[in-house]
């Protein structure tokens, strides 16, 4: 069996691929992985040379003859893969649906080109869902989302996941120089919806001026969460972390905490397990699936401040429950979010496809 592989350059992937790859071949199966760079971006890009190049699409399916194409990106080379008949399966890491909404949302009408690649883009999206010979959601949250749109297209779910190699290599650089006792967030401000759930930690942090909140992420929507948490004494913002520092900071922080208004399967979360580290999440989308609540952290509603302050408290007061929570997050990802069980998944995967 061979599928080709397209994309998949999401940084939380590109340190699971090689891994992935292993595993995958492991069960028979060949995979080949072509990114961007190599076949082109397509249209609608600003420069017209990134377009793909039919022939090489062609050259590269006649060289390798997959059983499947595979991509994570919603557009040009699923669609093809359509026009040479090979069954494409595409893999979706979030609501494409309602992210489209909200860009639209948020950009000017006057920004003409932007809007018209978004909606470019969307119908050859909505063409490789509706062509597609399986849909793979990251969690079972979208699944649901994708069975209320498409009600008669197969659909298998296949998790991310983290290399437990990185976490055992990452525990011999030594901690960050922070204050304790303290909350680590690692988030982008990326998505609005996501982002809009941050300012509820600030009545938390007012509550608790004795807890350092320390932020690790930037985007385009941080103007949303700094004005508010920096009116704190309590509140530090780090910017953008880099993988091995990412690790090294989780390592470090008493407790791991999101405040997202959606998300569909966070690899922070299953990081923040691997690191040992008690998590408090909102209770949105996907995150239930990557928490055993009481065993590996804390879950809360959207907008509730005071359970953010009551799961905070009771954390840091009881310093062995955080040690057997966080060693029992470990064992929890290492059994259900690795490199192999991944495989696992797209292999049976296949199977719903073929």
């Amino acid at each position: 069996m061979k599928v080709l592989v397209h994309g998949f350059e999401h940084p939380s992937f590109t340190k699971m691929s090689r891994k992935f790859n292993e595993e995958v071949s492991n069960l028979g199966i060949e995979l080949r992985n072509v990114g961007t760079q190599e076949v082109g971006a397509g249209f609608p890009s600003t420069r017209p040379r990134e377009w793909l190049s039919a022939r090489r699409f062609r050259e590269i399916v006649n060289e390798f003859k997959p059983d499947f194409v595979m991509t994570d990106q919603q557009g040009y080379f699923g669609l093809a893969a359509i026009k040479e008949r090979i069954p494409l399966l595409m893999y979706l890491r979030g609501d494409y649906w309602s992210e489209v909404r909200w860009l639209f949302a948020h950009t000017s009408s006057k920004k003409l080109f932007r809007r018209f690649a978004m909606s470019w883009r969307m119908k050859n999206a909505n063409e490789c869902f509706r062509r597609s010979s399986l849909i793979m959601p990251i969690s079972k949250y979208l699944d649901g989302i994708v069975r209320a749109r498409f009600p008669q297209k197969p659909t298998a779910v296949m998790h991310q996941g983290v290399d437990p190699e990185a976490w055992q290599a990452s525990e011999e650089d030594g901690d960050v120089d922070i204050k304790h006792p303290c909350i680590g967030l690692v988030q982008n401000a990326s998505i609005y919806e996501k982002t809009a759930e941050m300012p509820v930690l600030s009545r938390v942090m007012a509550a608790l001026p004795h807890v350092t909140f320390y932020w690790g992420g930037d985007g385009p929507y941080r103007d949303i969460v700094l004005p508010e948490l920096s009116k704190h004494d309590n509140f530090e913002w780090l910017g953008n972390l880099d993988p091995s520092g990412v690790r090294r900071f989780l390592s470090s922080v008493d407790v791991y905490g999101l405040a997202s208004g959606l998300d569909m399967l966070p690899t922070t979360v299953l990081e923040a397990q691997m690191a040992r580290r008690p998590v408090i999440a909102t209770r949105v989308g996907g995150v239930p699936e990557m928490v055993a609540e009481g065993r590996t952290g804390l879950l809360v509603d959207k907008g509730d401040h005071a359970r953010w302050v009551e799961h905070i408290e009771a954390l840091l007061g009881d310093e062995k429950r955080r040690r057997r929570m966080g060693a029992e997050g470990r064992r929890f990802v290492e059994e259900n979010f690795t490199a192999r069980t991944m495989a696992r998944q797209f292999s049976g995967a296949i199977g719903k496809a073929a």
